[in-house]
């Protein structure tokens, strides 16, 4: 038994075609059946039945695919956790955010000269944990809410990792450039929103300076993307509004007008890693150099 016979059954079972899945692995509807039979004969059981109109798993070839599938994805994980030994590569997974976006920016222009390789998603909470435990990432930055404290701690122990504190951060209302220049702060709760696809900073209850709470949630977000594109262009060309987080202590924020600080919620943003595993030189140095960009903006 070889991963190529596993990979030519899943992929079959997932077709129910032997000639369709040729074309997926591109190769020879011969070569799948040659593969599939080779593996029958080695657990010495049918896995399909051939019917006129294509291929049907057997009760056991059912099983058979729950395990082969779970291969083929340990298979993957263990490439990626084998890259990670690599000095010039990087994988990250973070929470979305425009500051981050541009202290990335910042690193990787004081290395250009360098051959790093980086590979940055942008996921929910939920989702960076799951990515860092199973190995398709070595280092994820995220919010944490002081409500959430406790499901977080108990997530980072069932996965085996371990979680950094970089800074403190506050939350931010963002206003869409074409919102009306005479808005004032008692009508900001009537705001629609653009957010984030699974948005960290949704859901909760902010306020703002004057103590009036803002609305954030189902009801009055218009739009949800996971395009920074997308996100930057409706600030920019609609009255849309966006909360977020920010880590500079002065509330400014690149230029974008109507800014204002939040509070209702203490957020702290850091960075994710598997426990007890050593990281590589480059994501220690990115660490590092977010870390310096916290001390100063305080």
């Amino acid at each position: 038994m070889d991963i190529k016979q596993l990979k030519y059954f899943v992929v079959s079972s997932e077709m129910n075609s032997f000639s369709a899945a040729a074309k997926v692995l591109y190769t020879t509807q011969s070569n799948v059946s040659k593969a599939i039979m080779a593996l029958e004969n080695e657990l010495g059981s049918a896995l399909f039945v051939r019917e006129a109109r294509g291929i049907v798993l057997t009760q056991y070839g059912k099983k058979v695919y729950q395990y082969a599938s779970k291969v083929l994805d340990d298979m993957e994980v263990l490439e990626n956790i084998s890259k990670y030994s690599r000095q010039s590569r990087l994988h990250i997974s973070t929470n979305p955010s425009s500051w981050f976006a541009a202290r990335f920016c910042e690193f990787y222009n004081l290395h250009y000269d360098q051959d790093h390789h980086f590979h940055i998603r942008n996921s929910s909470t939920t989702e960076i944990l799951r990515r860092i435990h199973d190995g398709n990432d070595e280092i994820g930055f995220v919010y944490v809410f002081e409500h959430d404290h406790e499901h977080f701690r108990y997530l980072l122990k069932k996965n085996h990792l371990v979680f950094t504190k970089l800074a403190n951060v506050q939350g931010m209302l963002h206003i869409g450039q074409k919102n009306d220049d005479q808005q004032n702060e008692e009508m900001l709760h009537d705001l629609r929103y653009i957010q984030m696809y699974q948005d960290e900073f949704t859901g909760h209850e902010w306020l703002l300076a004057n103590g009036e709470k803002i609305d954030c949630d189902a009801k009055n977000i218009a739009v949800i993307t996971n395009s920074d594109y997308i996100m930057e262009k409706m600030l920019s060309d609609s009255p849309l509004a966006n909360i977020s987080g920010h880590y500079s202590s002065t509330g400014q924020n690149d230029g974008m007008k109507g800014d204002y600080p939040l509070s209702g919620h203490q957020v702290v943003y850091g960075v994710v890693c598997r426990d007890q595993e050593q990281l590589s030189p480059l994501a220690l140095e990115f660490i590092q150099y977010i870390q310096s960009c916290f001390e100063k903006d305080t």
